[in-house]
């Protein structure tokens, strides 16, 4: 990352309009006389559109493995973004649940998204830290080669080209997500090459594990499994025999 932003030390986190955010989103979560915590948690009709959303990505992730639904191919992976993306999120933010193990759980809801453990640091850590803040805010320099988020950024030829270069991005940061970050962590214990501690326990690092074949397996079963897939390898066998 490039250095900070000239001038910049670090937020002020009292000024008069934060406090008075602060004030009001309280206010608003407080209303009816609900305590903060509860109210700031998934409702029950929250839960019963989560148990639905599952339900809908079980079906057609059935459909999808099985190899002979092609509407699974488009379905599937919509299903899963709805029903695991937004459940993922809020559990990474410990905001689904005051029952901290159910946050744990539902915090690999969406593996082929992302693992929770690069989320942690890049996203709670580092971008809530420091929003849109050139040289510490990491979504600002997710593929800086390809697209250019930030005025300070050092400005690249393929910049010129980004409308179209942010679809690989969007492609190297499923890589660096589900995949990348999650490895480098569980193997050498580090993120952004910076040394993470506590290394987390067996039974964590053999969820990761699963995290992370989940998401190779999403690259993998629609060759496998289809006929697309059975019809290319056919044809690069009859290739190589003549």
């Amino acid at each position: 990352m490039e250095l900070l932003e000239p001038g910049f030390t670090s937020y002020d986190y009292d000024t008069p309009f934060a406090l008075e955010l602060k004030r009001e989103v309280r206010g608003y979560f407080e209303r009816g006389g609900r305590p903060l915590l509860k109210a700031s948690k998934a409702t029950p009709r929250r839960w019963l559109e989560i148990g639905l959303l599952f339900c809908l990505r079980a079906v057609t992730t059935l459909a999808w493995l099985s190899g002979e639904s092609y509407w699974a191919v488009v379905l599937q992976p919509l299903c899963a973004w709805l029903c695991g993306v937004n459940v993922f999120h809020d559990a990474c933010h410990f905001a689904l649940s005051r029952t901290p193990w159910v946050n744990r759980v539902f915090s690999f809801a969406s593996p082929e998204f992302s693992s929770p453990l690069p989320w942690y640091y890049q996203h709670n850590v580092m971008h809530h830290a420091y929003p849109n803040v050139h040289g510490k805010d990491p979504d600002l320099h997710h593929n800086d080669a390809l697209c250019r988020k930030h005025p300070a950024t050092k400005c690249r030829p393929a910049h010129a080209y980004q409308h179209i270069t942010v679809v690989l991005e969007w492609l190297f940061i499923y890589y660096w997500l589900s995949l990348k970050s999650t490895l480098d962590y569980v193997w050498s214990r580090r993120f952004y090459n910076i040394r993470v501690v506590p290394s987390p326990a067996a039974r964590e690092l053999a969820l990761h594990y699963v995290s992370v074949a989940v998401s190779l397996l999403h690259l993998v079963v629609p060759f496998a499994r289809f006929e697309f897939g059975k019809a290319w390898r056919e044809r690069e066998r009859e290739h190589r025999e003549g």
